[in-house]
């Protein structure tokens, strides 16, 4: 009987070391298939190379997107306004540009900036071509907030010391402006 019990007791620890070393085993699987979701994970997570505040995320975990979908907002320190040019003004427009913005819930008040960007490809809105154009603003104003209406100013050319004369003061023969000074 002694005999026996030692047989049984040797057969039954040699399959609980099986059956420990066959899940010891798929723990290390389980543990290999972490590391490769966290791997993954890596390759489908968004970072900014900038700092701001997240607004208006408009994906929820699971869902499926595309390069061109737009999932949030971001809103940074440095302000800039995002204007629209119609396909005429837009081959006057160079980047460093003066710009003086006017916002409406700033009446009275100009800021100046610069002609950061202009898209090279333009959209296309019920026939009508337009282009987008981002300026930096020279200050940095509290009181501005992202989605403010602005109308921009755009200088493309200036003279200095140059004379001012009415369309009135001119005369025009054979394609040629003269100016009658009265004196």
């Amino acid at each position: 009987k002694m005999q026996q019990t030692e047989k049984e007791y040797a057969a039954r620890n040699e399959d609980e070391t099986l059956v420990r070393r066959a899940q010891e085993l798929s723990v290390t699987q389980q543990e290999l298939a972490l590391q490769k979701s966290y791997s993954k994970l890596a390759d489908y997570s968004i970072r900014a190379p900038f700092d701001g505040i997240v607004t208006g995320l408009d994906v929820d975990g699971g869902d499926t997107i595309s390069q061109s979908s737009i999932v949030a907002s971001v809103i940074t320190k440095e302000m800039k306004a995002v204007i629209t040019l119609n396909e005429v003004d837009a081959v006057k427009i160079h980047i460093g540009d003066q710009v003086d913005l006017e916002f409406n819930a700033l009446p009275d008040t100009v800021v100046p900036g610069k002609v950061a960007k202009v898209d090279t490809i333009g959209t296309i809105s019920q026939g009508v071509v337009s282009y987008s154009a981002e300026v930096s603003l020279g200050e940095q104003m509290s009181v501005l907030r992202p989605g403010m209406s602005v109308t921009a100013t755009i200088i493309v050319a200036e003279k200095q010391n140059v004379v001012l004369v009415p369309n009135e003061a001119l005369s025009y023969q054979n394609g040629v402006a003269t100016v009658r000074v009265l004196g």
